[in-house]
């Protein structure tokens, strides 16, 4: 076996960045540096039990396009990998995207290949970037003025993409096919100093390997610094996210909250990898298995307004890409994705099969009962004991006599939202008040007033949930046989392992 083979296959034993068993999705335009994958993992595939198929875009770019199609196949074909082509008109995506030939045909690419990925239950898609690859893309960004993150440059392994070559150079592959007696495609567009990625390689790399001639391997070995930097900050984003994530007072869940004074308190290197995990959770990202989506990252024009957004006051708002929205509201920072998509329909009541006979047998045992409202994502549990703790936005006493008597008249329970014309009597003294103006003056934010679940008795409004409670329906201090009511509001929340 060639030296290069057998060490490629000794790293992913080692590393596990193609753990043995994997179904792979080798990406293989016909260049010597796919060509060389495809064979690497063909010849290791044995030993670490690979199920390898290969795919190929066939971009229709160029008159050499469909010979390049063909020659994948033939060598498929002798090695036994199967294959899946796409004839792809990148021309018109680029029109219908209005983007340029080069980011039309990764859309193309990446979103073949996950379509392969969850037809064939594919566990990861592998792709042939190198040493090379990772120097032009350092360099790119730096040029572009990129800061940490972006001089970390390309990723071994990330949303189920591996890239096992990034520590060889064309080099080495291309002398890896000579001694296989393998040829391989050239690409004459990469000839071409036009493009911005072109010109990198044809005309900055090769300076700088006049002044350093292992200049590649020393841009990698910077992208391996940058990028435990990286990880680092990231991490203690995603520690700071789960120590200080404040459960809205509003229930919803689409929203995030985080008080002020600890957003503040953070080092902005910290921070701005905060801002960057808020954004793309509210944004929906991290699905590996969404199709490529093009744009949408926060540039340095928005972390810089994000940052003056930390000083000012509450009710002002910060419009970001994507629809998303920044929000100060009692000191808390709300983030909320805003559009047709998240709006939602005021929820049907639902009655509590609960009666004035149910209340006087609680009353009489220590048991509890509980009621769940999967429409309203909440929870209630009743039970009866003395007054023995402080109400809160989710825990409240009720004296029980109010209860009973609407009860016995035939009113039942329920849980609903808002509706027109409802009145109660907020505790604090404020006196009898139309549930809608409290509201306002509570800052509900308007979209979210009609989502508010609100626990009544007939038409009387006793506890808008994560409000004060009708003072009428209130157990006095040190009362006993009181009925405790206490919420569980449910706050689907996204997974946060992977990192942005």
């Amino acid at each position: 076996m060639n030296s290069l083979a057998s060490e490629f296959k000794d790293m992913l034993l080692r590393t596990g960045l193609i753990p043995p068993g994997a179904r792979c999705l080798a990406a293989v335009s016909g260049g010597s540096d796919s060509t060389a994958l495809l064979l690497l993992l063909a010849q290791a595939a044995p030993e670490l039990n690979l199920s390898l198929t290969a795919a190929h875009v066939n971009h229709n770019l160029r008159p050499q396009a469909q010979a390049d199609a063909d020659f994948v196949a033939e060598l498929c074909a002798k090695l036994g990998v199967p294959i899946r082509v796409l004839s792809a008109n990148v021309r018109q995506r680029a029109r219908e995207l209005k983007i340029s030939l080069e980011e039309a045909g990764r859309w193309e690419r990446y979103n073949f290949f996950l379509k392969l990925k969850k037809e064939l239950n594919i566990d990861l898609i592998v792709t042939a970037h190198t040493a090379d690859d990772q120097a032009e893309t350092v360099l790119m960004r730096l040029i572009s003025g990129a800061g940490t993150a972006g001089l970390a440059g390309i990723r071994t392994l990330r949303d189920g993409v591996a890239r096992p070559l990034l520590r060889c150079t064309k080099a080495e592959l291309q002398q890896f096919l000579k001694d296989e007696g393998q040829s391989w495609r050239e690409d004459g567009t990469n000839h071409i100093p036009s493009a911005p990625r072109t010109a990198v390689r044809l005309n900055i790399l090769p300076e700088i390997k006049k002044l350093n001639p292992s200049a590649v391997k020393a841009i990698a070995r910077l992208a391996d610094s940058a990028r435990e930097d990286e990880d680092y900050f990231q991490t203690e984003a995603v520690k700071f996210w789960q120590r200080s994530l404040v459960k809205p007072p509003f229930p919803s869940s689409s929203e995030t909250a985080f008080p002020r004074a600890a957003l503040r308190a953070l080092p902005p290197p910290i921070r701005k990898r905060f801002w960057s995990l808020l954004y793309r959770r509210a944004s929906g990202g991290g699905n590996e298995d969404a199709p490529f989506s093009l744009g949408g990252a926060l540039e340095s024009c928005h972390y810089a307004a994000l940052e003056n957004f930390l000083f000012l006051d509450n009710e002002k708002r910060l419009n970001l890409p994507g629809g998303i929205t920044a929000l100060w509201r009692q000191n808390l920072l709300f983030f909320t994705k805003t559009g047709p998509e998240t709006e939602r329909k005021i929820r049907p009541a639902a009655e509590i099969e609960f009666t004035a006979e149910d209340l006087r047998s609680l009353l009489r045992s220590e048991n509890s009962r509980s009621f769940a409202f999967p429409a309203f994502e909440c929870r209630l549990t009743l039970k009866s004991e003395a007054v023995s703790f402080r109400p809160s936005a989710y825990a409240v006493c009720l004296d029980p006599l109010g209860l009973q008597k609407l009860l016995a008249e035939g009113h039942k329970l329920n849980i609903r939202s808002r509706r027109e014309g409802d009145v109660f009597f907020p505790a604090g003294g404020r006196g009898r008040q139309k549930l809608k103006k409290y509201l306002q003056a509570e800052k509900a934010p308007r979209e979210r007033r009609d989502e508010i679940p609100l626990l009544c008795c007939g038409s009387a409004v006793i506890w808008p949930l994560g409000l004060r409670a009708d003072q009428n329906f209130l157990a006095k201090p040190g009362q006993r046989d009181v009925i405790s009511v206490k919420a569980e509001l449910a706050f689907p929340a996204r997974s946060l392992s992977d990192r942005p």
